[in-house]
């Protein structure tokens, strides 16, 4: 995770210069990965179960839940995200050009699912076409919402038979959120210039190799 925020600080900083970018680090407790209006079918007996909700984690069918960790253990979220320079903008989406330039939640790379994003000063959320995949209050106390289907009425099978369900999100409790503006961090040199002082002392270390004077002889005379 580090390595992929790294490298997403290095690009911001170095293409962006001006543009309102900011870093989100949330600590979270993950609550559980919910389905809402699934129903299970079973191929042998044609038996179907129905939920309007229902937490998935250690489920005996096998449905896929979003984080190996277990319900009450600490994760954390980091993103970089371009938000509106204009406070008038806070209630529209805000193009980030495809995906987010990172974007970590519980281990796992999101930042492919980031279109755009709305924030403020106590709330976030991002997109993924037309569905809201993400929505968080900022601070102790907010609670993190990840929809991750992307797609309603989605559908997947399992030991027995297969599942449809409305939506899939895994949720999470905020007990800590810093927000950092990278807009104002100091640009790297590119690698060119970084390199220069390297190349200048090679040039003038050849430089007094060539200017040492020659041996002499015994006789204290030049060697030819």
């Amino acid at each position: 995770m580090r390595a992929i925020l790294g490298a997403a600080v290095l690009a911001v900083c170095g293409s962006s210069a001006g543009a309102a970018v900011f870093r989100y680090d949330l600590d979270l407790i993950y609550l559980g990965t919910r389905y809402t209006e699934l129903q299970l079918i079973f191929s042998g007996t044609g038996e179907e179960i129905r939920k309007d909700s229902y937490l998935a984690d250690g489920n005996p069918f096998g449905l896929p839940v979003y984080s190996s960790a277990g319900i009450g253990d600490a994760v954390s979220f980091s993103g970089i995200f371009y938000v509106p320079d204009d406070q008038d903008q806070v209630l529209d989406y805000f193009d980030n050009g495809g995906r987010a330039y990172a974007c970590v939640l519980a281990g796992n790379d999101c930042s492919a699912t980031v279109s755009a994003v709305r924030t403020s000063a106590s709330s976030l959320s991002f997109q993924a076409g037309e569905y809201v995949s993400f929505v968080s209050n900022l601070g102790a106390g907010g609670r993190l919402s990840y929809t991750y289907n992307l797609d309603y009425m989605s559908s997947g099978d399992f030991a027995d038979g297969f599942y449809v369900f409305w939506d899939r999100t895994a949720e999470f409790a905020v007990t800590s959120a810093s927000i950092t503006d990278l807009s104002l961090a100091p640009v790297p040199l590119p690698a060119s210039a970084a390199l220069l002082p390297v190349g200048m002392g090679a040039i003038a270390c050849l430089r007094r190799r060539r200017r040492r004077p020659r041996p002499r002889s015994a006789a204290g005379h030049s060697r030819p």
